[in-house]
C-alpha cells in the first residue's frame, strides 16, 4: 500500500527513513541505527543499487543526504520537545556523541 500512495519517491524513502528512527527508538535491542538508515540498506529496502536511489532522488532535485537531514531535524525538534537531554538526542538521532549533535545543529542552523 505504500507504494501505492500518490506520494513522490523522495516522500516514501523519508518514510522510510522516519520509520527506521520510530523502530530504532522502541527497539529493546541493540540494533544498529546507522546501518538502518544508510544509502545502501534504504535501497536494499526499495530492491534497487545505490546508485538507482541516487538518480531517482537527483530527478527530484535532492538527495539522500538532504532527506536523512530533514528526518534528524525533525527528530532532534521532537526529542527536544519531550524533554530528553543532548546524550540521548544525540543517540535516538543517530549521531555517535553530543559533539557529532552539536556541529549538525550548528550547521543546520538550529
Amino acid at each position: 500500500s505504500l507504494f501505492n500512495s500518490q506520494s513522490s519517491f523522495s516522500e516514501l524513502v523519508q518514510l522510510q527513513l522516519t520509520r527506521c528512527f520510530i523502530d530504532f527508538q522502541e527497539s529493546k535491542t541493540g540494533n544498529d541505527l546507522k546501518d538502518a538508515i544508510s544509502l545502501k540498506t534504504t535501497a536494499a529496502y526499495f530492491c534497487m543499487t545505490t546508485r538507482t536511489l541516487q538518480r531517482k532522488l537527483k530527478v527530484q532535485d535532492t538527495s539522500f543526504s538532504v532527506i536523512l537531514d530533514n528526518v534528524r531535524i525533525k527528530q532532534i525538534n521532537f526529542h527536544l520537545s519531550q524533554g530528553k537531554d543532548l546524550f540521548d538526542i544525540a543517540t535516538l538521532s543517530g549521531f555517535s556523541d553530543g559533539v557529532s549533535l552539536g556541529r549538525f545543529m550548528k550547521r543546520c542552523n538550529m
